[in-house]
């Protein structure tokens, strides 16, 4: 664990160190003037004028009070827009992070740890900073009672230490089992998010016993250390509360024999009291401000691992024109994820501009991971990806997956308008006319014009208030809308009927002289209009070329057709 975390954190998300300066001094002055009122509560038990110390008194109570109230609100104010501006800086390093690190994090769960982190992150940096400013004051009353009773503040200081003994270790066990406590519960939450996900494959499997066995045994977990935690905290407090009765106690005992020997007066005693008060949490606390301080800079490293999660490498070359004049080539291209076996091996692929590829073969073949190398989701792969003389890495990576749109077999919407899912990602305004065109040509422009808020209707979670057809082509218009220079499209046609397809392929047709088409197909009617096709099998393209040629060069392409498997 990096010691100096919090403070690379506070240097990648900077944090209003003015502000907080203002308001810790607020709080400090706030306590230092709370500090003179056992005084001058003594001067009153002494009867030394007792009007004017009243009022001096009641002056200092109401200063005390509004100076840390203000000085409180401004630190946390302050506190928690650092953390919103925190939580909006990972959101942002996330979104650019390699898709490989997506592929090994439940996202539920990733979701759950940066609210939990961050939310952490606020509580422990707000209570150090009181903890240090209350433990630094606190000198001062110590430096009091000294001279209200030296005696009396060694008794005092010898039971205070008896409690820090006491309360650290047992406050330290607490804190592990918090933490434990706290990853059962984000993985309870990521079990529960993936459930409700895909809450129609319980269903459909009839999965809900095990299911709920599954819930069932992560929340017993929670529980557990939960109760544990419970268990800890309720003795605490008892132990806490008896170590201070008896200090409180044996300093009336004690100060009572020395008020007796006229070596303390009654008003001393008093003010005595009344700064044990106010000095016995921050000197019990001295164990959890070291604590807190470690668990601040074990959170902040575990937020500053995700800030250093390598990043796409996003390029510099503007896109123009490139990819509707250039042919993209794969040479000798070979690609697995991580440390699985190996998808694609030495491809070797000539992808020309404004040209129709269909790309078929069994399942598990590559003809997926073939899309992502293109969409630039991954770049780890052996041989070389390129556009004319160019790699496609070398490419503005932004600029380079808006001029792709991406059609995939399962579709992904927003909850949201289905405007507002048409024209995601688009950075200006869409013309009316462009979504109108588009939604014709996907044939869902009838439908959407149906429905009694037309456009502005809500899709819903995983669009579950829409057919699988119908959002196929909402997604198909979403990529026309798009208008990309090319259009990667994932089995498009297996959720449409006859007469969808029928018109989806027409606007293929009507397209596929003005952008460069690539289609992983299933439907042989897809793949007889293809001006190329490739077949993938095993990672390898074992045959390239027309729906003719294939039939009588490739023996396998022809028993896919003969079988009706394309």
């Amino acid at each position: 664990m990096d010691k100096s975390a919090f403070k690379k954190l506070k240097k990648r998300v900077p944090i209003n160190m003015g502000v907080i300066v203002f308001a810790c001094i607020l709080v400090g002055l706030g306590t230092i003037v709370s500090f003179a009122i056992p005084w001058f509560a003594k001067l009153i038990l002494d009867g030394n004028e007792s009007k004017q110390y009243l009022i001096t008194l009641t002056c200092a109570v109401l200063v005390s009070a509004v100076l840390s109230v203000i000085g409180r609100y401004i630190f946390n104010k302050c506190a928690i827009v650092w953390i919103s501006k925190l939580r909006s800086g990972i959101a942002d390093h996330i979104f650019g992070v390699k898709m490989k690190f997506f592929n090994k994090k439940n996202s539920s769960e990733l979701s759950s740890e940066i609210l939990n982190f961050t939310e952490k992150i606020k509580d422990l940096f707000t209570s150090t900073t009181m903890h240090l400013i209350s433990i630094a004051i606190s000198s001062i009353s110590i430096a009091v009672l000294f001279v209200l009773s030296w005696k009396l503040t060694l008794v005092m200081m010898g039971s205070l230490l008896a409690l820090v003994i006491v309360i650290s270790p047992i406050s330290s066990m607490n804190s592990k089992v918090y933490k434990k406590n706290q990853e059962a519960l984000n993985k309870l939450i990521g079990a529960l998010s993936s459930i409700f996900l895909e809450i129609k494959l319980v269903k459909s499997y009839t999965a809900e016993k095990t299911e709920a066995t599954r819930i069932g045994n992560l929340n017993t977990e929670v529980k557990k250390l939960s109760v544990k935690s419970v268990k800890i905290e309720a003795g605490i407090e008892p132990v806490i509360m008896t170590i201070f009765i008896l200090n409180l106690f044996f300093i009336f005992v004690y100060g009572g024999s020395l008020v007796a020997k006229n070596e303390m007066t009654i008003g001393a005693l008093i003010a005595f009291c009344l700064y044990l008060f106010q000095i016995i949490t921050p000197m019990v606390n001295i164990g959890n401000f070291f604590k807190d301080i470690k668990s601040l800079n074990e959170i902040s490293d575990n937020i500053v691992k995700i800030f250093e999660l390598e990043t796409e490498e996003t390029g510099t070359r503007p896109v123009g024109d490139v990819l509707k004049t250039e042919s993209i080539k794969f040479d000798n291209v070979s690609f697995k994820y991580d440390d699985e076996a190996v998808i694609l091996k030495d491809l070797s692929l000539e992808i020309e501009p404004k040209k129709t590829i269909a790309i078929v073969g069994p399942s598990g073949s590559g003809k997926s991971t073939l899309f992502s190398l293109l969409e630039r989701f991954y770049n780890e792969y052996e041989g070389s990806i390129s556009i004319g003389n160019t790699d496609i890495n070398e490419f503005d990576l932004k600029d380079w997956r808006k001029k792709i749109s991406y059609v995939q077999q399962i579709s992904s919407t927003t909850e949201d308008s289905i405007l507002n899912n048409l024209t995601y990602g688009n950075d200006n305004p869409v013309p009316p006319e462009l979504i109108e065109a588009s939604l014709k040509k996907a044939g869902i422009y009838d439908y959407v014009n149906s429905l009694p808020e037309k456009l502005n209707a809500i899709v819903q979670e995983k669009g579950s208030n829409f057919s699988s057809g119908q959002l196929q082509r909402l997604m198909i218009a979403r990529a026309l809308i798009k208008q990309p220079d090319i259009l990667l499209l994932d089995e498009i046609t297996a959720s449409l009927d006859s007469e969808n397809e029928l018109l989806v392929k027409t606007t293929l047709d009507s397209i596929k002289n003005e952008k460069t088409i690539v289609i992983i197909a299933h439907r042989l009617s897809t793949v007889t209009s293809a001006d190329k096709i490739v077949f993938l099998d095993g990672g390898k393209i074992t045959g390239i070329g027309t729906h003719e040629e294939l039939l009588k060069t490739h023996a396998l392409y022809e028993k896919y057709v003969n079988n009706q498997l394309i």
